[in-house]
């Protein structure tokens, strides 16, 4: 699966940015030197923008960012269980669907559809079909966007979460589908 690279791309990064936080918290520092603050807000701008919601994941221990990374790699070197691979795939889509909505609320209907085509037309990952996604929420695929623009409760992610849910079929919350070490 050709979605392993970016999520170990992600994970690296997140990895990277939680062990230097904790480095100066362990040191007893509340606050980043200027520079290295202003390098961070970049990289967290950057992350954002790829994957939308990722830096919620530094509230992860950071364990649980090390072994998530470990899947990506294990998914690399084509070594994933069939349990992670899903895991993976569910992980990118919510990256994707967040993404498509993000970008249909900042440039409008026409936006959305332009990035839509666009991540269609490179074969970026899992891109579930649009009529697929609409019958998950029980409405018609021409009010999809509509929903986009105003999701019922006024939140996006809960609502993506939903489709994530049942386009993957996740059953259970994703600590129990796997341990982490390869096992299922």
């Amino acid at each position: 699966m050709k979605i392993f690279l970016p999520l170990a791309e992600k994970y690296a990064a997140l990895v990277e940015l939680r062990a230097r936080r904790d480095e100066l918290e362990a040191r007893g520092y509340s606050r980043f030197p200027r520079k290295e603050a202003a390098g961070r807000r970049r990289r967290f701008r950057a992350l954002a923008r790829r994957f939308p919601s990722a830096l919620t994941e530094l509230e992860l221990p950071a364990e649980e960012l090390r072994r998530r990374h470990a899947i990506t790699l294990r998914g690399l070197r084509g070594e994933a269980s069939a349990a992670e691979r899903e895991w993976a795939r569910s992980v990118w889509l919510r990256h994707l669907l967040l993404r498509l909505a993000l970008a249909a609320r900042r440039r409008g209907r026409e936006g959305g559809e332009r990035l839509w085509a666009r991540l269609e037309g490179r074969g970026e990952g899992p891109l579930p079909d649009r009529a697929r996604i609409a019958r998950t929420l029980g409405i018609s695929p021409e009010t999809l966007l509509d929903w986009v623009f105003h999701p019922p409760g006024g939140r996006l992610r809960p609502l993506v979460d939903h489709v994530v849910h049942s386009l993957c079929r996740l059953d259970e919350p994703e600590e129990s589908r796997f341990r982490g070490d390869g096992s299922e």
